[in-house]
């Protein structure tokens, strides 16, 4: 609105400077000849000559000098040139047509503001619009990838070989008499995965511990230095361990208590996972009665799980991944 009325104004102004040129060019048109002036002097310097010889009474001689005075003022204000009433004219429709070429421009002007305000907003509105519409791009593209990398953790889960204890035998040496000589433990790993075992290593274990203390468990004699595979769905070789009938009184005795233990670490056929632990634990149980022997198995509520639930010892089962199966870069 304000400059609405500036250009209001602006165009009033001019209009007003047009119109006092125009009048100014028609005052100085209308001015009177010389010529015309001339006559005039003439013709009143010979009217007392005129009056002297006709002899005219004094009515008719100031009649006739009114008269010609209103001719004088008649032919001196319609002598006015052709080329100045030109002037005049051209000068008024070129003072309106200005004016209201001033006034068109001024609306185009203010059109042209309009018009980048108009532009400034669909540019800022273009530029919401882009950023909302690479929001929701950038978010469509992580639900996509948080959809990839899920199924992919399915088919890994699903796919991957996964190594339990199958079952943990005893085995009684007895002599010709019937009396036990010692006891065999063996271990058998089972791959209930759908695809083959990488690096695979096994360990087990066997020791006496007293009852008033808790046991630790850690690995007896030297690290296994063979690794091998196993199948889809497939047994492992079998690892045993003895001990003899003499140690075995002290657990019937209930002065010691006997303990084995094992674990067993591999890889998957797939690319940047990490390296698999599982363990296991039971506790040996002997009775005699003085005329039977039985010799069970009890799961301790230590040392047995797979992964993350080996604690500590997984995160080592990671650091010793180099040294039987280094990573290889894509």
């Amino acid at each position: 609105m304000p400059r609405i009325l500036s250009n209001l104004v602006w165009i009033g102004l001019f209009c007003a400077m047009a119109v006092a040129l125009g009048f100014e060019a028609l005052t100085a048109s209308q001015q009177i000849p010389e010529h015309y002036r001339a006559e005039s002097a003439k013709r009143r310097s010979e009217r007392p000559s005129v009056l002297n010889e006709s002899h005219p009474t004094e009515q008719e001689a100031k009649r006739r000098e009114k008269q010609d005075r209103a001719t004088e003022h008649a032919i001196e204000f319609f002598d006015i040139k052709v080329s100045d009433a030109i002037i005049a004219i051209f000068t008024i429709v070129l003072a309106m047509k200005t004016a209201g070429l001033f006034q068109e421009t001024a609306g185009l002007k203010e059109a042209t503001l309009r018009l980048h305000e108009a532009g400034e907003r669909q540019l800022e509105l273009m530029k919401e619009f882009n950023a909302a519409q690479s929001r929701k791009m950038q978010s469509s593209i992580a639900a996509a990838n948080r959809s990839a990398a899920a199924a992919e953790d399915a088919l890994i889960k699903l796919q991957r070989a996964f190594v339990l204890l199958r079952d943990l035998s005893t085995e009684v040496d007895k002599n010709s008499g019937g009396v036990i000589q010692a006891v065999k433990f063996t271990a058998r790993w089972e791959n209930s995965g759908s695809s083959p075992t990488k690096w695979f290593l096994m360990r087990i274990n066997l020791a006496y511990f007293d009852p008033n203390k808790e046991p630790i468990f850690v690995d007896q004699g030297e690290w296994p230095s063979n690794h091998s595979v196993i199948g889809p769905r497939a047994l492992a070789n079998a690892l045993s361990i003895s001990t003899p009938n003499i140690d075995l009184r002290s657990v019937v005795d209930g002065t010691r208590n006997l303990f084995v233990w094992g674990w067993a670490e591999y890889d998957d056929i797939f690319v940047g996972t990490p390296r698999h632990r599982t363990e296991f634990c039971f506790q040996v149980l002997i009775q005699d009665d003085g005329t039977k022997t039985s010799i069970t198995t009890r799961q301790h509520s230590q040392h047995n799980g797979a992964d993350e639930e080996c604690g500590q010892r997984y995160i080592d089962a990671q650091a010793r991944r180099p040294r039987f199966a280094p990573v290889q870069e894509n």
